[in-house]
């Protein structure tokens, strides 16, 4: 067992062995020993990686819908954009997954939609120069084209 001072520097060496250091402090009772604040920072960022995550999924699932919205033609007209429906699908299976696990981040979802647009936005430029097209003359929507409630009907059918 490593002594409380050690904790500290356990966590910059050997990250594995301060978990489970920690994790028998804290089933002993042995609270004041517990390295409390790299604790607290670590559950903090287990928090905010389904935050991520779920930011990451949406912006992905915008990203193909306005893709299969408003940029079609630019892939081949009708019949393209197979690959878009599948992730969109794949996306929204996904994030209710995710609620499901996690009902609470629902509440998350409102503040999400803006910041998950921005990622769509900067993967849509990135199609966009990668198919040798200017984004500008695109007129890319700076807001969010699409509300809580459309978001919140797509997912529900999973």
């Amino acid at each position: 067992m490593v002594k409380t001072e050690g904790l500290k520097d356990l966590y910059e060496r050997d990250f594995y062995r301060w978990v489970y250091e920690n994790l028998e402090l804290i089933k002993r009772g042995e609270y004041s020993l517990v390295d409390w604040e790299n604790l607290m920072e670590e559950v903090e960022y287990m928090a905010k990686k389904y935050e991520e995550e779920l930011k990451r999924r949406l912006g992905v699932y915008m990203e193909h819908r306005y893709k299969l919205e408003n940029l079609r033609a630019f892939a081949g007209g009708e019949r393209a954009g197979a690959g878009w429906k599948k992730s969109l699908l794949n996306q929204l299976v996904e994030i209710s997954r995710i609620l499901e696990d996690n009902p609470s981040l629902k509440n998350k979802l409102p503040e999400l939609l803006q910041p998950a647009w921005k990622y769509a936005l900067k993967r849509l430029k990135a199609w966009l120069i990668k198919n040798h097209l200017e984004p500008e003359n695109y007129h890319l929507p700076k807001a969010c084209p699409y509300s809580y409630e459309e978001v919140l009907k797509d997912i529900a059918k999973f």
